[in-house]
């Protein structure tokens, strides 16, 4: 099943929104400030706040990359 061109670029998209706020809030947290609306992370403590980082840092560039692939099988 062939993803559509519009579909490839949302999925690149939000692949990229994911990794790149991921990315700012496990950066952020490590010098001790928080951004506004993912201050909610840390509201289960400080591990479960750095996996669901890591979380969306790991997810983000899942999505690009299967967004970005061939995966029918043909050249």
């Amino acid at each position: 099943m062939e993803m559509s061109t519009r579909s490839k670029t949302l999925m690149t998209i939000l692949g990229f929104f994911l990794f790149f706020f991921g990315m700012y809030a496990l950066i952020l947290s490590v010098v001790g400030v928080q951004v506004y609306f993912l201050t909610w992370i840390d509201n289960w403590g400080g591990l479960v706040g750095l996996l669901i980082r890591l979380g969306m840092i790991i997810s983000g560039m899942l999505l690009a990359v299967i967004a970005k692939g061939n995966f029918s099988g043909e050249d």
